[in-house]
């Protein structure tokens, strides 16, 4: 029983020291080392108003985004316009973006 602690520590560690398999992932740190966040918010925000922040940080790179979502791993998939009706797809991740920066992800 004393062992189980040290041994679930040990498969995370190991897990989480494992290379992305298919895509690069928002809710992974971005520099090695030991990475923590703490979030500190106030009432909550319905997805209407996450939607517009999200255009907003978007828009403030030159992204103009028809409609943003935020996905599963936290990044930001947005729709954007090609100008002849049709639409692609892109992905960001919203902490480089919040630091001014556009970063496009790559889904090949």
């Amino acid at each position: 029983m004393r062992w189980t602690l040290p041994l679930v520590a040990a498969v995370a560690i190991a897990a989480s020291a494992l290379p992305a398999a298919a895509r690069e992932r928002c809710d992974a740190p971005n520099s090695p080392g030991a990475n923590f966040r703490v979030t500190i918010s106030f009432g909550h925000r319905d997805a209407e108003t996450d939607e517009q922040i999200n255009k907003m940080l978007l828009a403030q790179q030159g992204v103009n985004a028809r409609s943003v979502r935020r996905t599963s791993d936290g990044c930001l998939e947005a729709w954007i316009p090609n100008g002849d009706g049709s639409f692609r797809n892109e992905y960001y991740d919203p902490d480089v973006l919040a630091k001014g920066q556009a970063l496009k992800l790559n889904l090949d």
